[in-house]
């Protein structure tokens, strides 16, 4: 396996081709909102009845399509993105790819695998802050940046 590798080597054919919804939909843990898209949801963060938001699970994907051994993590991050966001795979690809620069110096792969005794761990502590909560902020800073109209790729 190559070291940019992050996919399962046994994925099934199935879950390549399976179709998915165009967009996911998103309601309070408590139960006051329903319907919302990912838009409404990033610019609110919490939920008017003091909810957070979750998907409606009639509208969430089965599958992921598209994703094959070989794909950087930046790859795989925007085929999961797409369909919870509504936002094209491309620009996904666009924002998930400048997220990931500021990981490892830049080098793939973005999250390194690290051998501890016969597993293999995910280190998380390759981003600005060296801290795991660098994965998700970097993603959700351009996330907010392309739903204000700035486009996704880096900072305004």
């Amino acid at each position: 396996a190559r070291a940019t590798e992050c996919c399962p080597q046994a994925l099934s054919p199935s879950v390549v081709a399976a179709a998915m919804p165009s967009r996911v939909r998103y309601q309070s843990t408590r139960g006051g909102v329903h319907g919302l898209d990912f838009s409404d949801i990033l610019l609110s963060a919490y939920a008017p009845d003091g909810g957070l938001f979750v998907p409606e699970l009639s509208t969430m994907p089965n599958h992921i399509a598209g994703l094959h051994p070989g794909m950087t993590l930046a790859q795989v991050t925007a085929r999961v993105l797409e369909p919870f966001t509504g936002i094209a795979l491309a620009d996904c690809e666009e924002i998930c790819a400048a997220a990931f620069l500021s990981f490892n110096n830049g080098l793939e792969p973005a999250l390194p695998l690290v051998r501890a005794g016969r597993r293999l761990l995910l280190e998380t502590g390759a981003g600005p802050t060296l801290a795991f909560k660098d994965i998700g902020q970097q993603v959700v800073a351009r996330l907010l940046n392309h739903v204000l109209g700035g486009g996704g790729g880096g900072a305004p």
